[in-house]
């Protein structure tokens, strides 16, 4: 985590101007999609279900119902590099669930600071936040949200891919730069180590939604 915490105090003043007496708080999350069918019920509170994500490994790999694909090619001490299967080229960094760095078509972004750890989220507990603002460089341009994580529940759901206990965990969004707002609502599952379900919606596009079909985890 050393590696996003440092920031040179230029890049602190910055953010800071950019982010003013805005109050960091969570954002509210449009309406969500209705469930899909086939869903099982929720596990009961005494069930047992790991409260930290799983460790990922070289040659994990993810392949989701609107085509989108992950592997995992480089995992150090506290980061993971993805690879997108459906989009050779473009990647993702992360530490734990949290993203750092990323190449997509719209450029590579690389977080340069946040306020608060995000990792304060773990291990998960029900009704658990954590509230941080992070600042990132897309394309050289310093851009500033407010993001928040909730774990808002626990759910047994039925997937394409199988049946799983999972975690019910949001993330809301907002620009300090813009009226931009997004969100995800994930159901991560311990044993598949990556969200077997996601609803998403990112500023003014429609909402989205998709559902793990099958996947490889190395042993």
């Amino acid at each position: 985590m050393a590696g996003v915490m440092s920031i040179l105090p230029m890049v602190l003043l910055v953010a800071l101007a950019l982010g003013g007496c805005n109050e960091v708080r969570p954002v509210a999350a449009p309406a969500s999609p209705e469930p899909v069918a086939g869903e099982a019920p929720a596990p009961s509170a005494t069930a047992p279900l790991a409260a930290m994500p799983g460790a990922w490994q070289v040659g994990d790999r993810w392949e989701w119902s609107d085509g989108y694909g992950l592997t995992v090619t480089e995992v150090t001490a506290d980061r993971t590099r993805f690879e997108r299967l459906d989009a050779p080229g473009q990647m993702q960094i992360r530490e734990s669930l949290f993203p750092v760095e990323s190449e997509d078509l719209d450029g590579r972004r690389v977080v340069v600071f946040r306020s608060a750890d995000p990792r304060e989220l773990l291990p998960f507990e029900v009704g658990k936040t954590t509230v941080f603002r992070r600042e990132y460089l897309a394309n050289g341009e310093l851009r500033v949200h407010n993001t928040s994580w909730t774990v808002e529940g626990r759910e047994r759901i039925a997937v394409p891919a199988g049946e799983f206990d999972c975690w019910v965990l949001v993330r809301r969004t907002r620009s300090l730069n813009s009226d931009w707002v997004g969100y995800e609502r994930w159901w991560y599952a311990p044993a598949a180590r990556h969200y077997v379900r996601m609803e998403y919606r990112y500023g003014a596009q429609p909402p989205g939604s998709r559902v793990l079909m099958n996947y490889h985890l190395s042993t």
